[in-house]
């Protein structure tokens, strides 16, 4: 194995020191994401079949934080907040709805983002 010396080492050494970074502290790197929300009323059958525990599974395991609740018109409520990108997957998943569910309807609507939900909870327990 050959290993450069002299004239060739030195140009080297000096080709690979302009390439590294001038400063040793790293660049930060910021990711910002948007948060919005939205409300969703589900339509169906969508009350006494586990949807309510299925929208809070979902909605953690994306990062939403909000509400589920049952509407006394037999419709479900849910208000998420999330980045767009995981609010358009949670509405496949609440279209779908649990094993037992039989979702006819998803009607969707803005809705200020309110910070007092730092997690996805179930309300109205009857």
């Amino acid at each position: 194995m050959c290993r450069p010396e002299g004239r060739h080492l030195r140009k080297m050494q000096a080709d690979h020191e302009s390439q590294a970074p001038r400063s040793s502290k790293p660049t930060p790197r910021y990711v910002f994401t948007v948060k919005v929300a939205k409300k969703y009323t589900i339509s169906g059958r969508v009350q006494g079949v586990g949807y309510r525990f299925f929208a809070e599974r979902v909605a953690n395991q994306l990062g939403i934080h909000g509400y589920v609740k049952n509407l006394w018109d037999d419709n479900v409520e849910v208000y998420a907040i999330g980045d767009e990108a995981s609010l358009e997957e949670f509405k496949r998943h609440l279209a779908e709805g649990p094993r037992g569910a039989r979702v006819t309807g998803v009607e969707e609507s803005d809705a200020p983002v309110n910070s007092r939900y730092k997690r996805f909870e179930i309300e109205g327990w009857w």
